[in-house]
């Protein structure tokens, strides 16, 4: 069910019932079904959205992230990639994805562009990341790494130290369709790359076209014209 809305300024067509933010839809999505695997790690729907919580109170309290505020992603597609970008976008933060080949200087370059306040980052990319003194301010948190630049702390200790408690929750968040949820960088094949901002109704409205495509493409029927019919007829197939 489609309605228009005015959406900064503009007359757009938008789903009726879509959630308010990616978080919503995390959270309802949030069953014991499986959901990642990695080598011999298994996490369910229901366990990845708790693993992602005990990440977002981490940023929170440990790093001091608020709404807005720009968190990047620096690593291979390890399950971390997946929880960090749940957690950045359910606690109203900006997820960044940096390019996995990207070197120090486009490291550097990116960072700074997209005012990265945090960087979740594994060994590799650590490795190539600039130097404290080229990013001050700049929170490091390493992903399944032994050795630590200066500064950076492990986010697996961090997390333990949050969930030390017993269960943790996501941090309250208050969050608009509109307000942005990611931040991806252009190949820069005519210059550096560019920052493309996405909105939380700008993925949630493109993940619902895509189930609406593939639900609508299990049902095609053919039409074709009767016998005797114009000849110049064609075979037509649509979807039911």
């Amino acid at each position: 069910d489609l309605v228009d809305v005015q959406v900064l300024g503009r007359q757009v067509r938008v789903f009726r019932q879509a959630p308010a933010a990616l978080r919503a839809m995390f959270e309802d999505t949030a069953t014991d079904k499986p959901f990642l695997t990695y080598n011999d790690e298994r996490l369910s729907f229901a366990q990845a959205w708790a693993a992602a919580s005990r990440i977002g109170q981490v940023l929170v309290q440990h790093c001091g992230v608020r709404h807005g505020d720009r968190v990047a992603i620096a690593m291979r597609n390890y399950p971390e990639w997946v929880l960090a970008f749940t957690a950045i976008t359910s606690i109203g933060a900006v997820a960044v994805a940096i390019n996995g080949h990207w070197q120090p200087d486009e490291l550097l370059y990116g960072l700074q562009d997209c005012g990265a306040r945090v960087v979740l980052a594994d060994a590799e990319r650590l490795a190539r990341m600039p130097g404290p003194d080229a990013l001050p301010g700049l929170q490091l948190l390493a992903v399944r790494a032994s050795a630590l630049p200066p500064g950076a702390r492990h986010l697996h200790e961090l997390t333990q130290a949050v969930s030390s408690n017993g269960d943790v929750a996501m941090p309250a968040a208050q969050i608009a369709p509109d307000d942005l949820a990611t931040i991806l960088y252009t190949s820069g094949s005519t210059g550096h790359p560019k920052g493309v901002p996405s909105t939380h109704r700008n993925i949630l409205s493109a993940l619902l076209s895509w189930e609406l495509d593939r639900s609508v493409g299990e049902h095609v029927a053919g039409l074709l014209p009767e016998p005797g019919a114009d000849p110049g007829g064609t075979l037509l197939a649509v979807p039911l």
